[in-house]
């Protein structure tokens, strides 16, 4: 199965998932949820709710949303060199990679990040 992946803007990536993590628990993480063209971060606990739409140049079939801990992400990410973020998908239940933007999914030193991923 090829892989979604999207790639968007770091920056912009942190600031939804900081603002997501607000409304995120320990219990329920925030979802990344990858449609073409664009990332939609979320989280809500009782009654708060974040939900940030991000541009993305996606490609991959369809769309697939992940639930992760906003903390490991925000780890992740810093791990991740330069200013654009790759995001690889699988499936619900596979972990969530991240790469510097161009970079092919490897286990390079410094090149990519893996996520796993928890229940909703």
């Amino acid at each position: 199965m090829t892989p979604l992946a999207a790639t968007l803007p770091k920056a912009e990536l942190v600031g939804a998932i900081r603002r997501s993590a607000l409304a995120a628990s320990d219990t329920r993480g925030l979802l990344l949820d990858l449609v073409d063209g664009e990332v939609c971060i979320s989280a809500a606990d009782g009654d708060r709710s974040v939900k940030d739409y991000l541009k993305a140049t996606a490609t991959g079939p369809g769309n697939l949303v992940h639930c992760a801990a906003p903390r490991y992400v925000l780890e992740a990410l810093q791990a991740v060199p330069g200013d654009e973020v790759s995001i690889y998908a699988d499936d619900q239940l596979a972990p969530v990679l991240f790469a510097a933007a161009g970079a092919e999914p490897t286990f390079a030193a410094g090149s990519l990040a893996v996520v796993m991923p928890m229940r909703r």
